[in-house]
């Protein structure tokens, strides 16, 4: 793969928006959450999206820069902290995700809302912080 910035700067921004959209229902109940079936599909296609600009930009900067071929979405998310993209904390937090977009994908019949929702109430600021540190590593990365 041919690796391009502006690829990636692509995901971020659809990703700041995936973001802000989603955040637009933080604060609602989780009994709220639980009878609002349209709200429950605006949440998760916002989550299914999130994940996607997260391993996408993932994997274009480790196969591209790095010439490493993650093993699927997780992989590619554990592996840009010691490529030095991402800090570890973040990794770690962002551990779960690509198993999360695949019960939302795969599992759809078996999705907790309760899970859900808790995602949406507590790890939003991990995926603006994925944004933040994807760009800082972007801005410092001299081959660009």
């Amino acid at each position: 793969m041919v690796y391009k910035a502006e690829s990636i700067r692509e995901r971020l921004k659809l990703l700041e928006e995936v973001i802000s959209r989603l955040a637009r229902h933080r604060g609602r109940t989780l009994e709220e959450y639980s009878h609002d079936q349209d709200l429950q599909w605006i949440v998760e296609r916002g989550f299914i999206l999130a994940a996607e600009c997260v391993a996408d930009a993932a994997a274009h900067i480790l196969s591209g820069k790095f010439k490493i071929q993650p093993a699927d979405q997780e992989d590619a998310i554990r592996r840009l902290a010691p490529a030095g993209v991402i800090s570890n904390e973040l990794a770690e937090a962002l551990s779960g995700m690509g198993g999360f977009r695949n019960i939302l994908v795969h599992a759809y019949l078996r999705i907790d809302p309760a899970k859900v929702h808790h995602y949406l109430e507590n790890d939003l600021d991990h995926l603006q912080d994925f944004v933040a540190e994807v760009a800082r590593w972007l801005s410092r990365d001299t081959t660009v």
